[in-house]
């Protein structure tokens, strides 16, 4: 289909990766061989494959959170290959079958997702080495039909959505738009949170049935939500193959103008954003940046804020679920953490191509320390309702321990965070790409050291 573009795509990622110095080189194979190995050890300490009461619940909680963390990326990720795709872009403008097309996109989408599953391989491998092969197997089972199910649904909800760009305006669309753009576009806008609550709902119930399985020796429920998946899974793909060959040359130009907001419109935004209350705390000199980046975040990244409300939904239910655990607290705070680092990380969405506030500080006479104050404060928006909201819930669930453990981790991972990625992302402006998986990886590394070093998860 695209053997040239194919080329030079290849091409392209060789004379990248010549550039690359051996230095650099070595660093990123420590640091992947770092992150394998603290994988393998958080599977060992988590899983505890030597003792062997209480095991096949340890190995339903691991499961079950190998693939939530499948959900959890592959949900907004997908609706950024399929409308922001650079490459798709491009291919479009040439004479390509929309069904050939189609299929080129289904696969690359599970190619590039697919070192998820790195997640379960690594972190089930002692219960392999221990002879736990039918419970390695089934924790890869549920990892696959997360990764399988989830990706397929995510293709048809975010080409659904993009299908009702072209139905015209209603009451309800202007409503859910909230006047940060065009009414149509409130339903695509919607959709990588209708993508992860829809991947989340089908690891819940995988959940359940594998441990109906596991516990009570019951698997007719698995074998049942298995065949009741797998054909919707079908269904959806076939129908989102016919929407994509019928209005795919339709929605997708329709998309990129839409996230153009034109100037006769600026005046309508709304003149507030969330998180516009705390300006009274900040300073006079760092007031005008911080309420900038703050706009320009809210209005270009509009699934910040839906993704925060999943985030805390999430952890309210994660609070359940543990709440009879021993460490409550160091849940709570990994897992907080850990939506920190991959989701709300501002600096680089500011300081990148999309926004790129970066060049206004260039080209005018505004002060480091103001610009670095007001990335802090963007952060501590976002951060602080992660904080809040995973403190409550350890400190229900678990007593003042489990508040003090949840605030420390959250809190530390919060300072490490920002304090790599903002002078990274001021530093690589606009180019901030490889600097944010850099700190991604530092971050996470850090986080499995904490884990590994700690006294358990304490999911037995």
């Amino acid at each position: 289909m695209g053997s040239p573009l194919t080329r030079q795509q290849a091409a392209r990622r060789r004379h990248r990766t010549e550039s690359i110095s051996v230095l650099m080189r070595l660093w990123l194979a420590l640091l992947g061989g770092g992150i394998l190995t603290i994988l393998w050890l958080v599977g060992d300490r988590l899983l505890q494959p030597t003792v062997s009461e209480g095991l096949w619940g340890r190995v339903e909680q691991w499961a079950f959170w190998c693939a939530a963390i499948v959900a959890l990326v592959s949900g907004y990720t997908t609706f950024e290959f399929v409308y922001r795709n650079r490459l798709l872009r491009q291919i479009r403008s040439l004479p390509v079958p929309p069904n050939t097309l189609f299929y080129w996109l289904v696969r690359r989408l599970f190619v590039l997702h697919s070192p998820l599953l790195l997640v379960p391989l690594l972190t089930g491998m002692p219960l392999l080495i221990h002879g736990h092969s039918t419970e390695y197997g089934l924790g890869m089972a549920n990892a696959l039909a997360a990764y399988g199910w989830g990706l397929s649904g995510a293709v048809f909800i975010h080409l659904w959505t993009g299908r009702s760009l072209l139905t015209g305006a209603t009451s309800f669309k202007a409503y859910l738009a909230q006047g940060f753009g065009p009414p149509e576009t409130a339903f695509l806008f919607y959709s990588p949170a209708m993508a992860l609550l829809g991947t989340l709902c089908v690891v819940v119930l995988t959940d359940l049935s594998l441990r109906a399985g596991l516990l009570l020796d019951k698997w007719t429920p698995l074998a049942v939500l298995v065949v009741v998946l797998s054909i919707l899974s079908i269904v959806g793909l076939r129908w989102a193959r016919v929407l994509f060959e019928q209005w795919s040359h339709r929605f997708l130009p329709r998309f990129e103008e839409a996230e153009i907001v034109p100037p006769f419109k600026e005046g309508r935004l709304p003149k507030r954003v969330f998180g516009q209350s705390l300006m009274p705390l900040v300073t006079r000199a760092v007031r005008p940046l911080w309420l900038r980046n703050l706009r320009q975040s809210r209005r270009r990244f509009r699934i910040v804020v839906p993704l925060l409300v999943l985030a805390q939904l999430a952890l309210v239910l994660l609070a359940i679920r543990v709440q009879d655990s021993v460490n409550v607290g160091w849940q709570l705070g990994v897992v907080a953490s850990l939506m920190g680092v991959v989701f709300f990380t501002p600096a680089f969405r500011i300081c990148g191509r999309d926004v790129d506030t970066r060049y206004d500080a260039r080209a005018l006479p505004i002060s480091l320390a103001h610009e670095i104050t007001a990335h802090w404060l963007l952060a501590l928006t976002e951060w602080g309702i992660v904080l809040v909201v995973a403190g409550v819930a350890a400190f229900i669930a678990g007593g003042l321990y489990a508040l003090w453990v949840c605030l420390g981790l959250v809190g530390s991972s919060f300072v490490l965070t920002n304090g790599l990625a903002i002078p990274a992302s001021l530093r690589n402006a606009p180019r901030v790409g490889v600097a944010g998986l850099w700190v991604r990886g530092i971050v996470l590394s850090a986080l499995g050291g904490v884990i590994v070093a700690s006294t358990g998860w304490g999911i037995a």
